[in-house]
């Protein structure tokens, strides 16, 4: 067992004690789950699973799916909770053959996706620790704010991110566009009990009524929810690429392109921005009263 404080600045719980419960130790040659009490118990006890492979062994990546998903069904365990299988030694991937591991990649995150409703795809190097502190926030996010309680896919949704962004459109019809863009996000998984929830939220911060978020109300929004703020403008330019410009006015967010904003973390397994938001205006995890 090994305990870990997480000192980022970028920690969704700064102080958050997360215990890491080893179960390693299996004979790379078993092909079938011997019952152990000891991982039983650790399995009942685990918020989230992180299964790590080795990108440049196929035979780490082939055990991954023929394996321990064979052992998470023996052991029971709670299929609802994060699982986050891990590619590691990603620097080290282009020199082995990219065809094969490409392969078992697609088999195993097909593999994930049916069986853990919440699951997630990550490639990491310990030994340039790049993306190791970015995946301990998607794994306390995932934790403290589940996205499976407003997204009816959250693991399909991170896992195919690159097919969620809605196609850039040359329509000239605003409100065309804005129809398209919410049921774009309504296919990809948003809970209607979400898309009323930010509705809501919309049309309170909406001081003016005019149907658009401007500079000061997007202000005020932000202080009121996060922790960082940024402007419009600064927004506006991370979202055109993900969506359509017609969506973001000139003076203003639309309701649109107030929920891909919102959304576009969810696709990183960031939900915690999406229940800062919901948590700042009032909501908590009771869905059922909102």
């Amino acid at each position: 067992m090994k305990a870990v404080v997480t000192g980022s600045d970028r920690a969704i719980a700064p102080n958050m004690k997360m215990m890491c419960l080893d179960t390693q130790g299996i004979d790379p040659t078993v092909e079938s789950v011997v019952e152990d009490p000891i991982r039983r118990s650790l399995y009942a006890r685990c918020s989230a699973i992180l299964l790590v492979t080795d990108m440049t062994e196929s035979e780490s990546l082939k055990r991954a799916n023929s394996y321990w998903f064979q052992e998470f069904e023996h052991y029971n365990v709670d299929t609802s909770i994060p699982l986050f299988v891990i590619g590691n030694k990603s620097e080290m991937s282009q020199n082995v053959n990219r065809s094969v591991v490409e392969s078992y990649v697609g088999k195993l995150i097909e593999t994930m996706s049916t069986r853990f409703s919440n699951s997630f795809w990550c490639l990491t190097s310990s030994t340039r620790l790049e993306m190791v502190n970015g995946l301990m926030v998607r794994v306390q996010a995932s934790v403290v704010y589940p996205a499976s309680l407003i997204l009816r896919n959250p693991g399909s949704m991170a896992n195919h991110s690159q097919d969620a962004k809605p196609k850039k459109t040359k329509s000239k019809s605003p409100g065309k566009d804005a129809a398209q863009a919410i049921q774009s996000l309504k296919e990809l998984g948003m809970k209607v009990v979400l898309f009323k929830a930010l509705t809501c939220v919309f049309q309170r911060a909406d001081k003016d009524g005019d149907g658009l978020l401007n500079e000061s109300e997007l202000h005020e929004l932000q202080t009121r929810c996060f922790e960082e703020v940024r402007s419009l403008s600064e927004i506006r330019a991370q979202m055109q690429q993900t969506i359509g410009t017609n969506l973001i006015a000139a003076n203003g967010m639309t309701f649109p392109a107030f929920l891909m904003m919102m959304m576009m973390g969810t696709t990183q397994g960031r939900s915690d921005l999406v229940w800062k938001l919901l948590f700042g205006y009032g909501y908590d995890y009771d869905t059922t009263c909102w």
